[in-house]
C-alpha cells in the first residue's frame, strides 16, 4: 500500500523522486554543529531536526562573537548612553533571565560594564 501511494504522488508530480528529501536535509545541515538524527524502530523511523536558528545562536554565544541581540543592546547604549535590564527585556522582548544572560555575555566580552546594583543597576559602554 505504501508503494502505491508513493507511486501516485510521483505520477501527480507531488514528489520528485523517492528518498531525495533525506539527502537534501543533510545537505542543509552540512555547516551546522548539531546534525539531524534518525531513530529507527521495527516498523517506522523518525528524523529529529535540530532548530538551526537556536544552534546558531548558541554557537555564536559560546564563541564570543556579537549576535543580533548583542548588537541591539550596543546600538541602544550608543544612542542613549546607558540601559537597564528592564529596558533590555522590553527592546529584545525577552524575559528577565534572558536579559540577564545577554547583559552578562556583553560584560564578559568587556563591551559593556555594570554600574550599581539591584534595581539601580544599569549598563554603559566599555571597560
Amino acid at each position: 500500500m505504501a508503494y502505491l501511494s508513493r507511486e501516485i504522488f510521483h505520477r501527480l508530480h507531488l514528489i520528485e523522486s523517492y528518498g531525495t528529501g533525506i539527502r537534501r536535509i543533510y545537505d542543509l545541515y552540512k555547516s551546522c554543529p548539531v546534525q539531524p538524527r534518525i531513530d529507527i524502530t521495527a516498523n517506522s523511523f523518525k528524523m529529529i531536526l535540530p532548530n538551526m536558528n537556536a544552534v546558531t545562536e548558541i554557537s555564536t554565544q559560546t564563541s564570543g562573537e556579537i549576535n543580533r541581540q548583542h548588537r541591539v543592546i550596543l546600538d541602544y547604549i550608543a544612542e542613549n548612553g546607558k540601559i537597564t535590564e528592564a529596558e533590555i527585556q522590553k527592546i529584545l522582548d525577552v524575559k528577565r533571565t534572558r536579559a540577564y544572560t545577554v547583559s552578562k555575555e556583553l560584560c564578559d566580552m568587556q563591551l559593556i560594564r555594570a554600574v550599581g546594583r539591584g534595581k539601580n543597576k544599569f549598563f554603559v559602554a566599555g571597560k
